[in-house]
């Protein structure tokens, strides 16, 4: 039986479900096409896009863009997330129950989530992740573009060493194959004007490019270094090392607020062979 307590997380999540359901219904006639070049179809293993929903048509673009041009149809969705409020015991925390979205439901990779446990790389804990607004906000976007895809939900709290990421990021490249799609779920630089968020987002831009773990680790502004420190090193093992810029956006444009001095910035894009 789900307690009171579960039930008010799942509403939530629900709740969110239900008004992303009306934002990305108009998200595609907004804006035109992702600017990124298309070559032909791409050998993708890693999306970065926010889960601030006031990004929400350029999270929708980028979802369409990699859906259309990725070669491989994705059969798991790893969906890595910050921990926002600090919840729960471990540093990375899943769970296995089923996700309800406007667009269907969103079914868990239990044998997958049960490895990770198994090796000590996440705890299983109820009524943790269901809460957290990293995860809940993407997932009507998973079940739109990926309707067949068995989730992998991490919610991830720092501070994560730089041997535990390291480690964590070569089980990876050793667990996943090219029919895994891994998200990474993260708002860049936060509470600052946009002038300051921009010279921070040049940096943290240029270090994506570089697959810059020292940078990650000690340097970015984001609200989840632990999980570029992760990717850093499935990147490097796995060879998908070329990173792909598709939007960097700021909330002051995107809410007509120029002047405001506390910003969420954003940065959206791909990595590839």
């Amino acid at each position: 039986m789900i307690d009171k307590k579960a039930k008010i997380c799942l509403k939530i999540a629900c709740l969110t479900s239900i008004y992303l359901l009306v934002v990305i219904s108009s998200a595609f006639f907004a804006f035109p096409s992702v600017e990124a070049q298309n070559n032909g179809k791409k050998d993708i293993a890693v999306l970065i896009v926010p889960h601030h929903l006031v990004a929400k048509d350029y999270i929708a673009r980028a979802f369409e863009y990699v859906s259309k041009n990725r070669e491989t149809v994705p059969d798991r969705i790893i969906l890595m997330g910050p921990n926002h409020f600090f919840r729960g015991e471990g540093k990375t925390i899943s769970t296995t129950v089923s996700w309800q979205t406007p667009y269907g439901e969103v079914k868990p990779d239990k044998d997958f989530i049960k490895k990770l446990v198994l090796f000590n790389f996440a705890s299983e804990e109820k009524n943790i992740v269901e809460g957290d607004h990293s995860i809940t906000n993407l997932l009507p976007f998973i079940k739109q573009f990926y309707p067949n895809a068995l989730l992998v939900p991490l919610l991830m709290r720092e501070p994560f060493t730089a041997e535990h990421a390291t480690a964590f990021g070569k089980a990876l490249a050793e667990y996943l194959d090219e029919k895994t799609l891994i998200i990474a779920s993260i708002d860049f630089s936060h509470y600052l004007p946009k002038k300051v968020a921009d010279e921070h987002d040049e940096e943290s831009i240029k270090a994506l490019y570089n697959l810059d773990f020292e940078f990650f680790h000690k340097k970015i502004d984001a609200d989840s270094p632990q999980i570029l420190m992760i990717l850093a090193r499935y990147l490097e093992k796995t060879g998908y090392k070329k990173f792909n810029l598709l939007s960097h956006t700021n909330s002051a444009i995107l809410t007509g607020n120029p002047d405001e001095q506390s910003t969420t910035s954003h940065i959206i894009g791909f990595f590839e062979k």
